[in-house]
């Protein structure tokens, strides 16, 4: 049961988290967990709508390689893998059909560098004020407060909620 608490997966995606159920009553009931992810069913003549449909299933293909990493019943490994790649090719395909300006509207063009370095920034930041005694919240504004405090507590009330 802990495997599924601790899962990596986005709490706000509807269909991730039917996949996180579908898996979970899979593995207590059937003991073999299969894939069920099938990208031809991924179709619809606004392409802004299918890259955002097949993010969501190569993040649930991830969910399954994470899973098969941790337990022999996600056995479907090797078509996971192959799955997530043919996801991959046909992101990139639907982009390549995008203008430039359809992209932006996306979201896909992210510096990766520059969120990595952001990211290694912040850490630094929390490692020095741990040594310090600082609190890592002082420097929060209310409304940044709010919403961690707002996300701690749904994703507790998610966590006992489903130990139950």
């Amino acid at each position: 049961r802990y495997m599924f608490c601790i899962s990596p997966v986005k709490t706000r995606d509807e269909q991730a988290m039917s996949y996180l159920l579908l898996y979970a009553g899979q593995f207590f009931y059937d003991k073999k967990v299969h894939l069920s992810v099938d990208i031809n069913l991924v179709k619809t003549k606004n392409a802004k709508k299918e890259i955002q449909d097949l993010e969501s299933l190569h993040g649930i293909c991830d969910l399954y390689l994470w899973y098969s990493y941790r337990a022999p019943e996600f056995h479907q490994r090797e078509l996971a893998q192959q799955t997530k790649q043919n996801i991959v090719d046909r992101i990139r395909s639907l982009l390549s059909k995008l203008g430039t300006s359809e992209r932006k509207e996306v979201n896909l063009n992210i510096d990766f560098d520059e969120a990595a370095k952001k990211k290694q920034k912040n850490k630094n930041k929390k490692i020095k004020k741990r040594r310090s005694g600082q609190s890592l919240y002082d420097d929060l504004d209310d409304d940044e407060y709010m919403e961690f405090e707002d996300d701690f507590f749904l994703d507790l009330d998610e966590y006992i909620a489903g130990r139950r």
